[in-house]
């Protein structure tokens, strides 16, 4: 999810969030799901593996149509307006990836892509009940381009404050 959040990074979790009203696109949200080796697998399509939680961006809610290309989402028809910023993120391998400001309905957040742009992905329209989520590491995140969508009862809520990190800088940070 970097640069949302880095390796170290301990949220609170607003699990009120969603009571009232259903995620939106460009929410954080933790939602549960099955690990299995290094498979990240929707809840309710596996009984196999261990239960685990995750945190991602909703970008496409029920009925929206979503593809990817050349690392680009188009959301309804319309590509996801970004802008380059003059930062680089380097990854856990030392990888270097480019940090982009993204916006989602007028919501902007910061995402991370490499040269390496991810999975091409072609049109999906979400179904009833269920949301597209993506992690901000869009180059090497394993999210709903690759097992699909999440169902609306496996979100568990919005990340709110980095309450404990490794580096003391990013502690009380409100993620966007």
């Amino acid at each position: 999810m970097a640069p949302t959040f880095i390796p170290g990074d301990t949220v609170f979790v607003n699990k009120l969030a969603f009571a009232l009203e259903p995620p939106a696109r460009g929410d954080l949200v933790l939602f549960r799901a099955r690990q299995l080796g290094n498979e990240v697998i929707p809840f309710d399509r596996s009984a196999d593996g261990d239960r685990a939680q995750y945190v991602m961006r909703v970008l496409a809610i029920p009925g929206d149509t979503i593809e990817f290309h050349g690392g680009i989402a188009t959301l309804n028809g319309l590509p996801l307006a970004e802008k380059r910023l003059r930062r680089i993120w380097r990854d856990s391998h030392g990888e270097e990836h480019s940090v982009i400001r993204e916006w989602i309905d007028g919501r902007a957040h910061l995402i991370s892509r490499s040269d390496f742009l991810g999975r091409d992905f072609q049109t999906l329209t979400v179904e009833p009940g269920r949301y597209f989520v993506v992690g901000d590491a869009r180059s090497v995140s394993l999210d709903s381009r690759y097992w699909g969508t999440i169902r609306r009862e496996d979100i568990l809520g919005r990340p709110t404050v980095i309450y404990f990190a490794s580096k003391l800088d990013r502690i009380g940070r409100t993620p966007q």
